[in-house]
């Protein structure tokens, strides 16, 4: 969300997609997005308990990818010996 100090109350949404970029102007669409960003600000953790979350997700996410390698290793040769 841009917004300008010389335009209090305005803004524009910018969302960049895949093959191209949107920017909302309207009123009633900055405001919808206003909100939605605000309640995401609402819900984020403080500094410390990111940074106590990061090395967490990491070794879940590890966990998560080595089950699923050798859950893929067991399939090919459960197929091999058919």
């Amino acid at each position: 969300m841009l917004t300008f100090a010389d335009a209090p109350g305005k803004g524009t949404v910018h969302l960049e997609r895949f093959t191209s970029d949107l920017y909302l102007e309207k009123r009633s669409d900055v405001d919808h997005y206003r909100v939605m960003y605000e309640h995401l600000q609402a819900k984020t953790l403080d500094p410390e308990s990111t940074s106590q979350l990061i090395p967490h997700a990491g070794r879940s996410r590890a966990r998560a990818s080595d089950a699923s390698s050798h859950q893929l290793r067991l399939l090919g040769h459960q197929r091999a010996e058919a």
